[in-house]
């Protein structure tokens, strides 16, 4: 009505639901007639169509409005017939047109009348147009343009100029302190300021800004003066053949400079032999040439390398010297190292007309005269230099040789493609600044950019490589950056002087490690003899051209030689008050005091005495004469002031804790605060490696802390020092790791001492001792023992749990004598004879599945009880028999006794392949506190007996975890009771372990021996978890094992997997079949319980019904009870009780079985049994001797010291099947007769199988839950106030899950309404749902319980269902959600072992899903989404046929849809005779085939035999022999429906809307020209029947679409309504899908703006995505939980109907949400002759924003079908194109 487009800001509008007619909702509610409008008093004003005519001439008639005097078109208005004058809607609704923006959120923004000029405070630009003022703040406007901005967008998509990776973000102001904290930054478009008041759109993720109407602009940036803007493209703006010499930087590398350029690349230069001999006027000896042909073998030459600290300079240029060819000295021999590159030999004599200097020719100097050393100061690179210089030694002019050839013109790749000319300094430059340093171009000469007006001093384009190779990074070049690197938006510090610095600045830079350092520190290879400048201006270093290491004599001093260095830290205070320099020519100096950190000096080789390079006059101590000005203000203490103390006091540092004889700061107020001057000048941050000489390395800057909270620590596990492993005192200062759990002291990590080394020489020695001085300035820890001296020793951990220690000691023997394949072995551990498995077998008579966690194979070997993963090994020849007896070959050469024990000196242990006495050989193995069932060594005398494992430790080992020293064997002592682990941190006293005597670091000899370095779990199939000794890098929260779900103490040993970041206990580890066992829960072991124990075997039950009982490890099942099947150590116990409790009946054994079974359920049930252990035995009475029949079954309970004691009196085994015969136990012991059943008399409850508290007097029960009810308090996370247990069984709503339940509950005493299910309130703070539900349900992340799920996040989150059960959320229930998905699931469907969708066809016990159909019975089912797009469904119906003729390449072939004869193009083709490029959106090339619309990816297809002729018809092969006629179609069943090449009576044959799909086509059809029905051919052989990849194994069966059951139905890839819709239908699970969205959404595509991969359709959000979702197409942002596509590499995400956008020019995405692309079956790109037009030909296109409105309707013409001028601007619909084109036309 209004005709303007309808705005997000206008919230609701009014839409036609059968077309795309839309008005506003102001609009649509005009009144017919307004009295008394403010703008025209006293007269109605009627709504219509009439209007007063301003301008006749044209043919299409014009008005005018009255009040903003606009000229309009034919369209609505408000007219007064009585004045004649009319007045649009927009001026007659001004007053309605009000918006809330949340740049001005306190008030409201009203439309203004008619356009103005004014300023926008938005984007700061004078607008001439319709603005937005606030009715508070007039002078508050905003255009309407910067109103309506996105508050996401993506540059490239709005410049098509400017790229950026990430979306920007509208911010409407950018604060003076962020900048401030930013550095300033420019815009990055035309590099202007940021204004803080204005809009700007910036990137959250790296430091991009750019100004609002930058970030929108089309212009070229730089080039706008010099071509069309149109062009979209920077371009030269120099000619590459009228600049053939022009140097081109930054140079390649170090070892590249100008003056290789210059001279070495000329055409005269010639290249002597090697060896030739030069003689030099700058060197006093002949130099020997070194060619690239030398072989180097005379002198072994190391060229530059700075990963290995080595420093190679050319005395000439003072550049590294990194290739040949070069001179060298030949006097080497005598220590002359003078060397000179080759084209540095070849300077000329003199330069003339300098610009500099034109005064005088400046003549070739090896060595500045009248200069110590030969060191000048460089007036063009403003730097030190001693190599050599041109100069006038009448001015004393001097420049080095670097800058004196200095080209008038280069480029460089910081301002690429443009041409840039010298200039030189003036002070009309000095509000110029340069583009690498920002600083003035008004002293030193520079480069000028005249069409962008950008400036780069010559030093900073000249000296800095492209690329450098540095010691910090050994892994990676660093590449010179010119502005922020994508991808990090925090802080930037160096990696060499730990300083932070401007990222806009030029500056080196690894994105791989993302390490970063200045230019001015990239030189410093050699940190211990170099120091940066403290000078932030310098992006040169300062020293560059100044080559160090050369000596001098010193007179007037005890030593006789002075080595020229840098100064650096440690030479500022050392030795400086009694320094004094004697010398002629530097005059009579005296001592300096000041620092000289970062001069020139000279330092004696013997002492630390320095002396300044330019001598000073003598002057008072300047930190006596400035004490009283020395007060700092430290964050430490933020509340006073710290004062410098006179002269030098012993006291305790506040900071370190050390006691110090120095300089200290204390409080003016607080006295005893007092802080050592180095602790005050610690740095906020540090790399530790760089203050420790590398000797402890940590990736991460370490930040300064005041304190370490006790709070902190612990919830920290209580950390260790990582360097010195002591404990942190909470008050003093540490270096803490914001990414990872990494703390230092403050000392430690400045410190320079060596890790561990400095107890192995006595302190009086370290003085005198050059060789440990020596070993220690290294940096490096090195081993404490010789490897020739110790050639059998084992090196731990072993490899995975394949290896151990058994195969190390037997298998690697040398006299293993290795069998062939199929050897019988008769071993005296087993009854049948043994069959060696060799590694030349094939196992072609047996296939033996080795151990394989990743598919839940174990197979363990019954000597060792460890995985067999290789051969050879030894298998029982009675395997068809069900015997499966199988030992390593190493286990079955064990020696048959083990003398001299450690843990037995009496008697010598004997080989025992099963423990005599014991049920199925379990027995307990005292070294290393583990059951066992495997072989054994043992002394039956005194009933000792170890695992075979422990039998054989070794005296000596070493371990990965405390490398390059010798651990030695330690028995177990009660001096020992204060030492731990390093593993599992608990006490060395009881087993035995290893010890390191120089670092006084324990480990359990289990711990070493039994932890493999890697292993392989199931929970993470892709990746091994290695063994980790310390908490893992970027790593700060907390850890909780995969397995148990419990967290744990990182700085226990864990496996980890770093790339999956997936943990576990050590314990848990070995845990492959989770169904079959569990961890124990005591966290104090280290290893699993069971590690020694293989489970499985089967024993024969006496007295029950069933005959066999498994032996297995009890775990936890559904109902919450525990059943342990045979408990270990209850058994062990009762079956070696004392003698004096009675005989032992060894056919009890069974009745004991079930008895313990029952016992062991209900200790386990209450969930905190940890106490005494229980002893149970059987006294079997005879019956005879009682004198009775009946039975006398009695239980006997009580305790015994710690132990308690059950004892079983009864004449008939079978009739002891209920634990109802037992009370708790008592003290002292009483007899108990049997009862049938026990009542609870408060709750009166009847109890089986469970303890209770018994009154014999009153004969009572009461069970444990009600006797102990008082205590059953708790203070739960999710309501304020304390809860209690209620009394008994009550039916109730629980609060958290929502569901009625039967059962105990808590109740809040406040809040009587508050009732929490029990098993909700114990419910786990983190969980991993495939461990709760079976491996059903699946997510990679913890689980995290949530009390509510609000409504404004379940907004925000696009209202998510539960992942199980697929089901709403309420906002007040419980759910489980993961805080690094939008993953959600409800509190029950996280923890249920239903199965989903199909627990209505199996049993859930089975724990997966499985198909609901047979694959026999659907052999031609079709399976979705197709693979790409250039497969659909016609492919599968007709190119599979076997009918299908394939034709030979080139055939022709007379199809009746194209006047011309087709070419076929086959497999075979080499396409010689046309070469044709398939479909490639990687390249932009669209080949879509005229019959599917479908694109042509493969051949075989068909192509017009005129292409030659501009005829581009082309068909898919299928297409081509589609059936000419379709009978009783189900959309149309009275008539057939005939094949049609184009649907007649249409315009190009565009069918508007086929009836299936809801598209419009204009390919092939099938249709009924009598009705006039018409379906696109994809939709006419839509299957019955599909399965689809979104809902796997289930079959989905085509619906009727008119169904009324489908009018609450949705689609699960769209969320739309399935009425009227043909779609697919999943009666298990009633799911729905639109036919079009499993038919046209293949599964995988490529795209342009996803180059490198290809985007995958997905079902629901990806992983580790929390964030919003944004289109990389359209830029707006959608559903996660519609289906959509996504490369999770790139993180790149687009809407199912943006993805077939590969021309966006041409084409847009419609704003009605539809699932799939609403042209993907339009071909366009046709042409058509024009009637009653200038130009002839017009194209058949989508109408895009620029396209504007319709000539004929005045209609928009974005989204729609249109027809666009060749040659001009007149545009109209498709639906306008009557009274233009002839509807019978064809499209050429």
């Amino acid at each position: 009505m209004c005709k303007e487009q309808i705005y997000s800001f206008h919230l609701c509008y009014y839409q036609c639901k059968s077309c795309d007619y839309s008005l506003h909702k102001f609009c649509a509610e005009l009144p017919e007639i307004q009295n008394n409008h403010p703008l025209h008093p006293g007269h109605n004003l009627t709504l219509s169509e009439r209007f007063q005519v301003v301008n006749f001439s044209r043919e299409v008639d014009e008005w005018m409005c009255h009040v903003c005097k606009f000229k309009w078109e034919s369209f609505f208005n408000y007219y007064c017939s009585t004045c004649n004058i009319s007045m649009d809607i927009i001026c007659a609704t001004i007053s309605h047109q009000k918006i809330n923006h949340p740049s001005h959120p306190d008030h409201q923004l009203e439309r203004m009348f008619g356009s103005i000029v004014s300023v926008c405070v938005a984007c700061g630009e004078k607008h001439d147009g319709h603005f937005f003022q606030c009715t508070t703040c007039p002078m508050h406007r905003i255009h309407m343009d910067c109103a309506l901005l996105p508050t996401k967008l993506l540059i490239q998509r709005r410049t098509e100029r400017f790229t950026h990776s990430h979306p920007l973000n509208l911010a409407y102001s950018f604060p003076f302190p962020e900048k401030k904290a930013r550095f300033n930054p420019f815009c990055r478009v035309c590099d202007g300021d940021l204004h803080e008041h204005l809009w700007i759109y910036k990137c959250d993720k790296c430091r991009y800004y750019v100004h609002i109407d930058c970030a929108n602009s089309k212009r070229d940036a730089f080039m706008s003066i010099l071509q069309k803007t149109s062009l979209g493209k920077t371009f030269k703006n120099y000619k590459d053949d009228e600049h053939p010499n022009l140097l081109h930087c930054p140079f390649s590398d170090e070892g590249d400079n100008l003056l290789k350029h210059l001279f070495f690349n000329q055409k005269d230069v010639i290249v002597k032999h090697d060896g030739e001999i030069l003689n030099h006027p700058s060197h006093q000896h002949p130099l020997n040439l070194f060619h690239t042909q030398t072989s180097l073998a005379d002198e072994v030459v190391s060229l530059h390398d700075p990963m290995k600290k080595i420093q190679l300079l050319c005395d000439g240029c003072v550049k590294p010297i990194t290739t040949v060819p070069f001179y060298k000295c030949s006097q080497y021999v005598q220590q002359c190292s003078f060397i000179l590159h080759e084209w540095c030999t070849k300077l000329p004599s003199e330069v003339k007309d300098y610009v500099g200097h034109p005064e005088h020719k400046l003549v070739f100097l090896p060595k500045v005269p009248r200069k110590l050393l030969g060191v000048f100061f460089c007036p063009i690179c403003v730097l030190y230099s001693n190599g050599f210089a041109y100069g006038c030694t009448m001015c004393e002019y001097y420049v080095c040789i670097n800058c004196a050839f200095i080209p008038e013109e280069i480029a460089h790749e910081a301002h690429p493609g443009h041409l840039l000319s010298k200039i030189n300094p003036s002070a009309k430059l000095i509000d110029r600044y340069c583009k690498a340093c920002t600083y003035s171009m008004d002293r030193v000469p520079g480069y000028h950019c005249p069409s962008c007006n950008i400036y780069i001093h010559a030093a900073c384009a000249l000296l800095l490589p492209r690329v450098i190779r540095h010691k910090y990074d050994k892994h990676h070049p660093l590449s010179l950056r010119y502005e922020p690197a994508e991808n990090h938006i925090s802080e930037y510090f160096c990696d060499i002087c730990e300083d932070e610095f401007d990222p806009f600045k030029w500056f080196y830079h690894c994105s791989t490690c993302d390490q970063s350092m200045h230019t001015a520190c990239a030189p410093l290879i050699l940190q211990c003899e170099q120091a940066t400048y403290s000078n932030n201006k310098d992006s040169i270093f300062k020293f560059l051209n100044v080559k160090f290491g050369r000596t001098v004599e010193i007179k007037g001093h005890s030593h006789r030689l002075a080595a020229f260095v840098q100064g650096i830290e440690r030479h500022d205070d050392e030795a400086f008050r009694d320094a004094s320099m004697d010398g002629n020519s530097a005059g009579s100096a005296k001592a300096e005091l000041v620092k000289v950190h970062s001069a020139l000096i000279f330092v004696t080789t013997k002492h630390q005495s320095i002396w300044n390079f330019i001598g000073v006059s003598n002057c008072m101590d300047i930190i006596c004469a400035t004490i009283s000005q020395q007060k700092i203000n430290h964050p430490s203490h933020p509340d006073h002031q710290l004062e410098r103390m006179f002269g030098r006091i012993v006291s305790a540092c506040d900071a370190c804790g050390e006691k110090h004889d120095e300089h200290f700061f204390q409080c003016i107020i607080c006295p005893r605060y007092r802080i050592h001057v180095d602790c005050a000048l610690l740095p906020a941050k540090l790399l530790i490696q760089h203050r420790n000489n590398e000797t402890f390395t940590h990736s991460h800057p370490l930040t300064l802390a005041y304190s370490f909270p006790f709070t902190e620590k612990r919830a920290r596990f209580h950390p260790l020092c990582r360097v010195c492993d002591d404990t942190f005192n909470e008050h003093l200062w540490i270096y803490k790791c914001d990414n990872c759990r990494y703390y230092v002291h403050v000392h430690c990590a400045t410190s320079k001492r060596d890790a561990f080394m400095s107890i192995l020489l006595p302190s009086s020695e370290l003085s005198r001792s050059s060789s440990f001085s020596a070993l220690v300035c290294l940096g490096k820890t090195f081993k404490n023992y010789k490897d020739d001296e110790h050639p059998n020793l084992l090196h731990c951990p072993f490899s995975d749990e394949g290896d151990n220690l058994l195969k190390h000691l037997l298998f690697n023997q040398k006299d293993a004598i290795v069998k062939h394949d199929g050897e019988m072995l008769n071993h005296s551990s087993h009854q049948h004879p043994l069959i060696l498995f060799d590694t030349q077998t094939s196992l072609a008579n047996e296939v033996v599945s080795l151990h394989d966690p990743m598919k839940k194979i174990q197979l363990l070997c019954d000597g060792c009880v460890k995985p067999i993963t290789t051969v050879p090994f030894h298998k029982c020849s009675q395997f068809n028999q069900h015997c499966d007896f199988i030992v390593h070959e190493w286990c079955a050469k064990l020696p048959p006794e083990v003398k001299d024990y450690a843990g037995h000196p009496e008697h010598k242990l004997v080989f025992l392949p099963k423990v005599p006495r014991k049920l199925l050989g379990v027995f307990f193995c005292p070294i290393c506190e583990l059951h066992s069932n495997g072989f054994t060594y043992g002394c039956t005398i005194c009933g000792y007996f170890v695992c075979i494992n422990c039998a054989f430790i070794p005296e000596e080992i070493t371990h990965e975890a405390h490398p390059g020293h010798l651990l030695s064997k330690s028995n177990p002592s009660a001096k020992l009771s204060k030492r731990y682990c390093m593993a599992c941190k608990y006490s060395m006293n009881t087993i035995p372990g290893f010890h390191c005597p120089s670092c006084d670091i324990y480990i359990h000899a289990k711990c070493a021996l039994l932890l493999p370095r890697v292993i392989r779990h199931k929970y993470d199939k892709h990746h091994p978890l290695s063994l980790r000794y310390e908490p893992a890098e970027n790593h700060i929260s907390e850890y909780f094992c995969d397995i148990c779900e419990d967290e744990f103490d990182p700085f226990k040993w864990f496996y980890h997997c770093s790339t999956c970041d997936q943990s576990m206990h050590t314990a848990c580890a070995p845990l492959i079949l989770q169904c079959e066992q569990a961890t124990y829960s005591d966290d104090k072991e280290s290893i699993f319980e069971f590690l020694n124990v293989k489970f499985g075997r089967r024993v024969e039950i006496k007295g029950h019904s069933h005959r066999l009982a498994a032996f297995v490890q009890g775990i936890e099942r559904q109902d919450g009870s525990y059943i342990l099947l045979i408990t270990l150590l209850l058994l062990q116990h009762a079956l070696s009780v004392p003698d004096s409790y009675g005989e032992r009946d060894e056919d009890a054994f069974t009745l004991l079985t079930l008895f313990l079974i029952r016992i062991a359920g209900l200790i386990l049930h209450a969930k905190s049994w940890f106490g005494p252990s229980i002893i149970c035995y059987v006294e079997s009475k005879d019956r005879k001797a009682e004198g009775s029949n009946t039975s006398n079954n009695k239980i006997r309970a009580g305790r015994q010291g710690e132990d308690i004691i059950l004892v079983l009196e009864t004449t008939c085994l079978c009739e002891m099947t209920r634990l109802s015969e037992m009370l708790l136990w008592m003290e002292p012991l009483q007899e108990v007769q049997k009862q049938s059943s026990l009542r609870c008399c408060v709750c009166n409850c009847n109890w089986k199988e469970f303890f209770n508290y018994h009154c014999a007097i009153c004969n009572l029960n009461i069970d444990i839950i009600c006797a102990t009810k008082s205590e059953h308090k708790m203070v739960h996370p999710s309501h304020p106030h304390q809860l209690e247990r209620m009394f008994g069984r009550i039916i109730s709503m629980c609060v958290a899950c929502g569901e009625k339940h039967d059962g105990h509950f808590f109740h809040c005493t406040s809040c009587p309404s508050y009732w929490i299910h029990v098993e909700c309130a114990l419910l786990p703070a983190k969980l991993l749902i495939q461990h709760r539900t079976n491996d059903i349900f699946t997510h990679s992340h913890p689980l995290t319980l949530a009390y509510s799920f609000s409504f404004c996040e379940q907004r925000a989150r696009f209202y998510p269902h539960c992942r199980v059960c697929d089901g709403i959320f309420y906002e007040h229930l419980w759910i489980y959600k993961c805080d690094k998905c939008l993953y959600y699931a409800h509190v029950y469907c996280a923890i249920s072992k239903r199965d989903a969708f199909v627990s209505i066809l199996q049993k859930t016990s089975f724990g997966k899903t499985f198909k609901n159909y047979k694959d026999d019975e659907h052999p031609n089912v079709l399976h979705c989404p197709f693979s790409d797009e250039g497969d659909n469904l016609l492919k599968h119906l007709f190119f599979n046929q076997k009918d299908v003729i394939v034709k030979h390449d080139g055939k022709i072939l007379i199809h009746p849809s194209h006047q011309h004869p087709l070419n076929h193009f086959d497999t075979q083709t080499s396409l010689a005779s046309e070469v044709v490029s398939l479909h490639d959106p990687m390249k932009k090339i669209q080949l879509l085939c005229d019959g599917c619309v479908k694109p042509i990816t493969t051949v075989p297809f068909y192509k017009c035999s005129q292409s030659n002729q501009h005829c581009d018809f082309i068909l898919h092969e299928w297409c081509a022999k589609l059936p000419p006629e379709i009978q009783d179609y189900a959309g149309h069943p009275n008539h057939k429906l005939v094949f049609l090449p184009k649907v007649p009576r249409k315009l190009l044959g565009v069918l508007i809307e086929c009836p299936i799909c809801f598209l419009p086509s204009n390919g092939f059809a099938y249709g009924c020209t009598m009705c006039e029905y018409y379906v696109c051919i994809n939709c006419a052989f839509i299957p019955e029947e599909i399965t689809h990849e979104a809902h796997p194994g289930h079959l989905l069966s085509k619906i009727n679409p008119y169904s009324d059951k489908l009018r609450e139905k949705y689609c699960k890839a769209c969320f739309n309504f399935m009425f009227k819709w043909p779609g697919y239908h999943c009666p298990s699970c009633d799911i729905y899908i639109h036919a079009m969205c499993a038919l046209l959404l293949p599964r995988v595509i490529r795209h342009k703006y996803d180059k490198h991969h290809p985007l995958s359709l997905r079902y629901e959000p990806a992983e580790n995505h929390i964030s919003e979702y944004f289109c990389d197409i359209c830029e707006d942002e959608f559903d996660p939980f519609k289906w959509f596509y996504h490369c999770s590499t790139c993180d790149q995400s687009m809407h199912a109907a943006c993805a077939p956008l590969i021309l966006q020019c041409e084409q847009t995405t419609c704003p009605n949400r539809i699932p799939v692309f609403i042209y993907l079956n339009v071909k366009f790109g046709r042409t058509v002759e024009i009637k009653g037009h200038s130009h002839r030909l017009a194209a058949f296109v989508q109408g895009i924003e620029r396209h504007g409105n319709c000539i004929e309707c005045g209609d928009t013409l974005q989204y729609e079908m249109i027809f666009k001028c060749l040659e001009c601007e007149f545009t109209f619909h498709y639906d306008c194109a009557e009274s233009y084109v002839d509807s019978e036309a064809g499209a050429s």
